[in-house]
Order: structure tokens, then C-alpha cells, then sequence
């Protein structure tokens, strides 16, 4: 009597309980065909796995405190649970809830018609979510139909799909395919490394490019596209969609600066050119009369020397045997005057030696030595 009231209890029966139904170890077994195993043995206690319950035509279970409920339904592993027709929980800590779920590896979770949670840590979650074998472990896959494979990969959405580690896709029919990428939008795609797309139907396909907006694509390496239907061009840009961008702080406008400037610093510069309101032609005038006097004294000082230059020609054309010679030469608005002496020593060897002054330079000296000829 006592055993049915725990059967009861346990809400596994509302009928007559079939023979062997719960053995000196604390196993129970409802159902034709059902299996524990190692079976019980009274005789050798320490081979025997306590506290198995099997319920179901066919059911079987192999393990510490495993539980398998349902026809056909399995469990083996310490406190391994299938609870379906035909659920298969493979693994310690495995659970598999649902018609033909299956938690085939250590404390994997399968819960959902048909869902397969396939490598250690990993759970799928609704009807036909799976992870895959050999993906790493820890991913999720949560939604109808939905796919997640590779380390701690996670995807939530009807049949969305994260398929590299870290990977992880949020919307329905979603899908983020390369390592840590990030897809949030139904529809959407994030399919470059450490990509990011935020918004349906968007797309980011190159590594550490980021879309913002439904139908949106990022489709070069570190771009950024923001808006709805926005496209990138090139690699490293940000595309706004031909969309204004307002409320700009003040840039630093000075050497080397590479902050963005607003509409207002902009407006203040043009304030300060010609015909703006703020243009000081005082300044202005000033400015262009000191390029004008620098001009006035490079003419004046061309002048000059060119005089000097003619008073030093017209006193090396003096004749004679030696002595002293005077030239004067003018040029533009600048007087000058050369002063010279000469001497020859003979047929083959003479000097000369002569110095002009004026024209607002500089004194310009000049010697001459001729040897050999007549």
C-alpha cells in the first residue's frame, strides 16, 4: 500500500501498478518491456545504481538516479531524464524533454519535439532547435527549427543560426556565421569576424563592420552604416545615408586637430573673409600694404645694385697704365658711384682692385689679377 501512495504522490500512475514496480534499492519500473540496468541485484548492492525510475512500454535507463518516461523513452548517465515517446538523454545530467529529444552529451539540455542538444553544456530549446556535435560546447539554440554551432554560439528566434564560437544571433531567421559576430533583426545577417548588425533585413558582411538600420549593409572591412537602406562604399567610413548630423559639439580647430567642426565654427570663419559681417577691411588693407612696401624695397634694392653694378663697369673701362678710377652708375630711381685702382706691372701682369657705394645696399668690392697675354 505504501508503494502505491508514493507512486501517487509522484503523479507517475492513476491505475494498478504492474509487477516489479519498485525493487529493495528504490528503482521503479511501469510498463511492458522497460529495462534498468545493471539490473537490481540483492545480493551485490554496491553494482546496483539506486533511485532509477522507468515509466513506459519499452523505456530503459543506466544510470545513478536516472529517469526515463515515455514509450521507448531512454536515459543513461547520473541522473540522466528523457521524458517523451522515444527521448534519448545520453549524458550525466542530461535532460531530454520532449517527443524524439535528445541530450546526447554531459549536461546538455534538449527540450522541444524532435530537439537535439549534441555536445557537452550545450541546450536547444523548442521544436527541432539543435547544436551540433563537435562545436565546442556551451551553445544555445533556442526557437522552432533554430541552429547553433560552435563555443558558447547562441541564437533565439525561429529558425535562426549561429554557426562560429562566440557567435550570436537574435531574430528570426537571423543568422550569424563567423566568430563573435552579433546579428539583432529578423532576417538580418552578421557575417564577417566581429561583425555587428542591428535591424531587419541588415546586413554586415565583413570583419568588424557594423550596420545600424533595417536594410542596411555594411559590406567593408571596419565600415559603419547607419540609417535605413544605408550602404557602405569603402573600408574605414562611416555612411549616413546622405542623412544630416546635427547637434555637433565644437571641434578643436588648431594643427594636427582631427575633431569634426559644426555648421556654427564654419559660419564664424566665413564671418571673418571678405564681405562677411564680421571683416575688418582696416585689417585687411593693412595686411596687403605691408606685402606692397616689402615688394617696393626688393624693386629698391634691384635698382640699387644695378647701379652699383654699372659704376663698377664704367670705372674698369678707364684706360691707362694704372692709377686711380671714379665710374657712376644709375639705375631706375638709384645713384651710384665705384671708386677703383689699378696698376700693370708689366707686359704679362696686372691688378685691379675697386669698391662701389650707393644705391641703399651694401658696399660691393670686387678685385681682378690678370696674368699672361700682352
Amino acid at each position: 500500500m505504501k508503494k502505491i501512495t508514493a507512486l501517487l504522490a509522484l503523479g507517475l500512475m492513476t491505475g494498478a501498478v504492474h509487477a516489479q514496480a519498485v525493487d529493495p534499492y528504490g528503482n521503479i519500473q511501469i510498463g511492458n518491456n522497460t529495462s534498468i540496468s545493471p539490473p537490481s541485484d540483492p545480493g551485490s548492492p554496491n553494482t546496483v545504481k539506486t533511485g532509477q525510475i522507468v515509466i513506459g512500454n519499452g523505456a530503459s535507463t543506466n544510470g545513478q538516479d536516472a529517469i526515463a518516461e515515455g514509450t521507448g523513452a531512454n536515459a543513461e548517465g547520473l541522473e540522466a531524464m528523457a521524458k517523451g515517446k522515444g527521448a534519448k538523454a545520453s549524458g550525466n545530467w542530461a535532460k531530454a524533454d520532449g517527443a524524439g529529444a535528445e541530450a546526447t552529451d554531459i549536461n546538455t539540455t534538449a527540450s522541444g519535439h524532435l530537439a537535439k542538444a549534441r555536445d557537452a553544456g550545450d541546450t536547444a530549446t523548442g521544436a527541432q532547435a539543435e547544436t551540433c556535435v563537435d562545436g565546442g560546447g556551451r551553445a544555445t539554440a533556442t526557437g522552432i527549427q533554430a541552429y547553433a554551432c560552435g563555443r558558447e554560439a547562441t541564437t533565439t528566434g525561429a529558425g535562426g543560426q549561429a554557426t562560429a564560437q562566440y557567435a550570436t544571433n537574435n531574430g528570426a531567421m537571423g543568422k550569424a556565421t563567423k566568430e563573435a559576430a552579433t546579428n539583432v533583426g529578423a532576417y538580418g545577417e552578421a557575417g564577417g569576424v566581429s561583425s555587428t548588425n542591428v535591424g531587419s533585413f541588415g546586413k554586415a558582411t565583413a570583419d568588424r563592420a557594423t550596420n545600424l538600420g533595417a536594410g542596411g549593409t555594411a559590406a567593408h572591412y571596419n565600415s559603419v552604416s547607419i540609417g535605413y537602406g544605408t550602404k557602405t562604399t569603402q573600408a574605414n567610413e562611416v555612411a549616413m545615408g546622405n542623412r544630416k548630423v546635427t547637434q555637433v559639439a565644437n571641434g578643436s580647430i588648431s594643427q594636427g586637430s582631427t575633431d569634426a567642426v559644426n555648421g556654427g565654427q564654419v559660419w564664424e570663419i566665413l564671418q571673418n573673409l571678405p564681405n562677411g559681417s564680421n571683416f575688418d577691411e582696416t585689417l585687411w588693407n593693412d595686411r596687403w600694404d605691408n606685402i606692397n612696401n616689402r615688394f617696393g624695397e626688393v624693386g629698391k634694392r634691384i635698382d640699387g645694385l644695378g647701379a652699383q653694378m654699372g659704376a663698377m663697369s664704367m670705372m674698369a673701362a678707364a684706360p691707362g697704365e694704372g692709377g686711380l678710377s671714379v665710374g657712376v652708375g644709375y639705375s631706375g630711381s638709384s645713384a651710384a658711384v665705384a671708386v677703383g685702382w689699378s696698376k700693370r706691372f708689366n707686359d704679362r701682369v696686372s691688378m685691379a682692385v675697386g669698391a662701389s657705394f650707393g644705391g641703399g645696399n651694401k658696399a660691393v668690392i670686387g678685385v681682378g689679377l690678370r696674368i699672361g697675354g700682352r
